[in-house]
């Protein structure tokens, strides 16, 4: 006789879940060549729930973000391979990419009249904090940075 799967939302009894499947993690690509920056906004992001992919090359964070598209980006402003501006155009230009919310990691001493005019949503300085980093994605998702 077949096995009937439960019904949405009911217990199946074998493990004490629901056969619902679980909401999916937001994403977050995190593109910062500084080893230590990447790290903290990293774990920040996974505090707060997200599912995180981070990248230390601008040619990486095109391909990162074409093979999956992220909830949000975090733009390192300045990288070896390219500037956090050219990488804001080049990901604008992709219409899979184009609404996506990216964030301009900014460190003392970046210009900011700069990172307004590079076409990102919001701006995290460096260092930050989860508090932080939770506020700004708040901004950037809303647009009211």
């Amino acid at each position: 006789m077949p096995t009937l799967a439960p019904a949405p939302g009911r217990r199946d009894g074998r493990d004490g879940g629901t056969s619902e499947t679980p909401p999916e993690k937001p994403t977050a690509l995190v593109v910062e060549s500084d080893v230590g920056s990447s790290s903290a906004v990293c774990g920040y992001l996974v505090e707060l729930g997200f599912s995180v992919t981070a990248v230390a090359s601008g040619v990486g964070a095109v391909i990162a973000a074409r093979n999956s598209v992220p909830t949000v980006i975090f733009l390192a402003i300045q990288l070896r391979d390219a500037t956090g501006a050219d990488l804001v155009t080049w990901l604008r230009a992709n219409p899979a990419l184009a609404k996506v919310p990216i964030v301009a990691m900014q460190t003392l001493g970046e210009d900011a009249p700069a990172l307004e005019a590079g076409g990102f949503d919001a701006r995290l300085k460096k260092p930050t904090s989860v508090a932080k980093v939770a506020q700004v994605i708040r901004e950037a998702c809303t647009g009211a940075s």
